[in-house]
């Protein structure tokens, strides 16, 4: 069986406690099937993402695994860039449910309107293993993970290669 091309960068892999010599936060990029998809999303995401070669506009899906700050701080500020240069593409989120009030409530706040320049499809996670999203040769899945409060982990399964 062929392998897919994936290329998979680590942005940031701290906890909430920044060190002197580590940044907080957790945030990775998988690149594959001809998307950009986005786990988890700290602070400083976009600076990080430069930094390493990837353009915060080329993101078709985010993943959120659970509402601590160190996995979601950075998600409204990289949506706000997403505004500010002028993205149309749809953008789709995953994340728990009280992640689209805060969203919601962000962009109101911060536009003094309820839309952007792009629509969000956004898709609230239960707390269960579900099939999420289905592409050309990957498949992502949620998967219930232990923690302090509910949250997910998230499996990327290549399919369908010859």
């Amino acid at each position: 069986m062929s392998k897919l091309p994936i290329t998979i960068t680590i942005l940031g892999c701290g906890s909430a406690s920044p060190t002197k010599d580590t940044d907080a936060g957790s945030s990775q990029v998988l690149q594959a099937d001809g998307q950009v998809y986005l786990i988890d999303c700290c602070e400083g995401v976009q600076n990080y993402m430069i930094k390493a070669g990837i353009g915060p506009t080329k993101i078709n899906r985010i993943f959120i695994s659970h509402m601590h700050g160190d996995h979601a701080f950075g998600l409204v500020p990289l949506i706000s860039y997403m505004d500010l240069v002028g993205r149309k593409e749809e953008l789709h989120i995953y994340g728990p449910e009280q992640l689209k009030t805060w969203i919601d409530v962000s962009i109101k706040c911060f536009y003094g309107q309820d839309k952007l320049g792009f629509p969000i499809n956004f898709h609230p996670l239960k707390h269960e293993t579900a099939l999420l999203y289905q592409g050309h040769h990957l498949e992502i899945w949620s998967i219930q993970m232990a923690h302090s409060i509910p949250a997910n982990g998230f499996l990327f399964k290549e399919y369908g290669l010859l």
